[in-house]
């Protein structure tokens, strides 16, 4: 019984995929999306100690997500941050993101995200916690998005770090 369940589910999420998939490139907002974006900006690290870098820090992200309706886009987000310094830190972090048009048909929007993070050192334990972050933004054109949000980080040993970057998107939807 419990391989069927399991069959049954797994053929259901088969369908509902390929449902989703049916609906990128629509030109629509609702329906599923997928997309990639570049990060620059400038980054603060804060230690335990009381001493603390800023640097300039650049990235890349990727977007997985579902548009409820021409205003309300619910993803999941992956972005990796590099902090140009001495310190051995690159940051990675997994959101949920939220993005709201502010009127309908419009490019203006207000993005947040929350989700777990973690930073990876070169050498040495890596150190994991939340991100918590919120920004504006506006589709330039079509499928082309440029964002900016400020993030703030809090990770375990006492080390945080705070974050304002733009980036810009490539969501096809």
């Amino acid at each position: 019984m419990k391989t069927h369940l399991l069959l049954l589910i797994f053929v259901g999420g088969l369908l509902f995929t390929f449902t989703s998939f049916a609906q990128l490139g629509d030109g629509m907002r609702e329906g599923f999306l997928l997309g990639l974006g570049g990060v620059l900006g400038s980054s603060s690290i804060e230690y335990r100690s009381g001493n603390s870098e800023s640097a300039s820090s650049y990235g890349a992200q990727v977007y997985l997500g579902y548009g409820f309706t021409e205003q309300s886009i619910l993803a999941f987000r992956f972005r990796w941050t590099w902090i140009d310094t001495d310190s051995p830190y690159q940051g990675l972090t997994w959101t949920a993101d939220y993005r709201h048009f502010l009127v309908q048909n419009s490019g203006v929007y207000v993005n947040v995200g929350f989700g777990p993070a973690m930073s990876i050192p070169e050498f040495g334990d890596p150190k994991s916690g939340t991100v918590l972050y919120g920004g504006i933004g506006y589709e330039i054109a079509k499928y082309v998005f440029f964002t900016f949000d400020i993030s703030s980080i809090s990770l375990s040993d006492g080390l945080s770090g705070s974050s304002v970057l733009f980036s810009i998107s490539f969501l096809k939807y």
